[in-house]
C-alpha cells in the first residue's frame, strides 16, 4: 500500500473511531485537554468560552469550551483552560474535517488576552503557571467536570468506559475529582 493510501486509511480509521466521519453534524466528538476524555459535546456540556475571548485571532474562530477558570483577584487577571474544534483541511481533494484541538492555557489581564502554552505544560518541572495558579485550575475543573458529565457517577463511568487510570493522569486533577467521589481507577 503506498504511503498515500496508509494516510488514508489512518484519517478513515481515526474519524471513525472518533465519531467524525458519518452524522458529524449531529454528534461530534470532543477530546478534552486535560484527562484525554472523548466525549459527545451535544450531550456533555461545559460552559462556552465568551466570543470576545475565543474570537480572536490567537485561538481562531471557532466556538471553545472552558475546562477550568481561575481569577486572580490579586492580580486582577483570569486563566482559562479552553479547547474546541479547528478544521482540518487535507493536501489533496476532500472535504476539511473538524478535530478537537490540543486546548490552551490563557491568560487575560488588563484587557489582554496571552496564549501561555498547552494544558499538558501545566504539570511539566518547569510550569506555564506557579503552583497556586495550578491548583486552584484543577479545583475549578474538578466542578466543571463533575457538572459537566452529571455528576460523579456519570465521569466516574465515563473515565472507566475508556480505560483511564489515575497515574496516567494529572494527579493534583485526581486529587480534587476524587474528593468530589469520582472514581479514578489505578491498574493495569
Amino acid at each position: 500500500m503506498s504511503s498515500t493510501g496508509r494516510s488514508a486509511l489512518v484519517l478513515i480509521l481515526w474519524l471513525w473511531v472518533f465519531g467524525l466521519a458519518e452524522g458529524a453534524a449531529t454528534s461530534p466528538a470532543m477530546v478534552d485537554p486535560l484527562l484525554g476524555l472523548s466525549f459527545d459535546s451535544q450531550q456533555v456540556r461545559f460552559e462556552v468560552l465568551p466570543r470576545s475571548i475565543s474570537a480572536t485571532k490567537m485561538l481562531g474562530p471557532n466556538p471553545r469550551w472552558i475546562f477550568a477558570a481561575h481569577h486572580d483577584q490579586a492580580a486582577d487577571t483570569t486563566y482559562y483552560i479552553a479547547a474546541g474544534f479547528h478544521m482540518v483541511r487535507p493536501d489533496g481533494r476532500g472535504k476539511a474535517v473538524k478535530e478537537p484541538d490540543f486546548g490552551a492555557v490563557v491568560r487575560l489581564a488588563g484587557g489582554r488576552l496571552t496564549v501561555l502554552g498547552v494544558p499538558d505544560r501545566l504539570f511539566e518541572s518547569e510550569a506555564l503557571l506557579p503552583t497556586d495558579i495550578v491548583e486552584h485550575l484543577m479545583q475549578d475543573a474538578a466542578d466543571r467536570y463533575v457538572k459537566a458529565f452529571g455528576g460523579a457517577v456519570p465521569l466516574s463511568q465515563a473515565i472507566e468506559a475508556q480505560g483511564l487510570r489515575a497515574q496516567d493522569l494529572p494527579q493534583i486533577l485526581v486529587k480534587y475529582l476524587e474528593e468530589h467521589e469520582v472514581q479514578v481507577h489505578t491498574g493495569n
